[in-house]
């Protein structure tokens, strides 16, 4: 059953979960926020059958901003901001970016500060073209981005460009995001939703051990590249070895797709049915 929220809403069909966030028109990183976002950890933790999350915003202004600085100070003040309350946000993002699911960010309206290092911790995020901004403002505030997000920006784009954007703390438009690795892609406000949902209905309808072990492949090259080859077979052989092929090259043989040069011409619009 999923949990009463303040802030946030969730719409969960089958393997495929829309989480949108409704903090006001901002959507600051408050206290209410906060809570809700760990609950919400705590439901995806105990939903393995869900393999997608797409996360959006009901504000067409603000996808998610920076944390409650007039919070963080009353709480420093009073002796109660600890490295446990330091490291709350951040460790909720681990605990997303741990999970075998495929955490995507569609961002329409800005996304600074602890929002953008939110973005920058999912496996993708997708922007409006028209609205779209993203800024680790931290610096302006004397601090650094207290939720990781200096380091999954340097993971994206390399140490020169996340040092331009945590000691610069401007703005990227979607463009400029796009360009930089910032966000997958940067689409039109008229084809952000429809490219998104087709993208997580999509991976959704796959097998949820074939999605979580393509994730693992993907990111455990820690640097390591014959140790991280090394490991592909072993991934390869644990999935093939599953019912889930058996049925999927059952409906494979019944389509006639391999027969199929129209079928061939773009896989996207045949191969979900392989997992009916």
């Amino acid at each position: 059953m999923i949990p009463e929220f303040k802030t946030i809403s969730v719409e969960y069909r089958q393997s495929l979960a829309y989480v949108t966030i409704s903090n006001g028109v901002t959507n600051v990183i408050d206290a209410d926020l906060m809570g809700d976002l760990l609950k919400l950890a705590d439901w995806l933790d105990a939903t393995p059958e869900l393999s997608v999350v797409v996360f959006q915003s009901a504000s067409p202004t603000h996808f998610l901003s920076h944390a409650d600085f007039g919070l963080l100070k009353m709480l420093k003040d009073n002796g109660l901001y600890d490295r446990s309350a330091a490291g709350l946000y951040g460790d909720f993002l681990r605990r997303l970016r741990a999970m075998p699911k495929v955490m995507i960010a569609k961002v329409a309206g800005q996304a600074r500060g602890g929002g953008a290092e939110f973005v920058f911790a999912m496996d993708m995020a997708f922007g409006c073209h028209d609205s779209a901004r993203f800024a680790l403002m931290e610096i302006m505030m004397g601090l650094l981005p207290g939720g990781g997000g200096a380091l999954y920006l340097a993971e994206k784009v390399g140490r020169a460009r996340a040092l331009e954007a945590c000691l610069g703390g401007a703005d990227y438009d979607a463009v400029e995001a796009e360009r930089f690795g910032l966000i997958n892609r940067a689409l039109p406000a008229g084809q952000l939703d429809g490219f998104v949902d087709d993208l997580a209905m999509r991976i959704s309808r796959f097998s949820t051990d074939a999605v979580a072990t393509n994730m693992e492949a993907i990111s455990f090259n820690d640097g390591d590249m014959a140790g991280a080859l090394d490991r592909v077979p072993d991934l390869f052989l644990s999935l093939i070895q599953q019912d889930a092929f058996d049925r999927c090259c059952q409906r494979y043989e019944e389509l006639g797709v391999g027969r199929s040069v129209n079928a061939q011409k773009d896989w996207r619009f045949w191969a979900p049915s392989l997992s009916e």
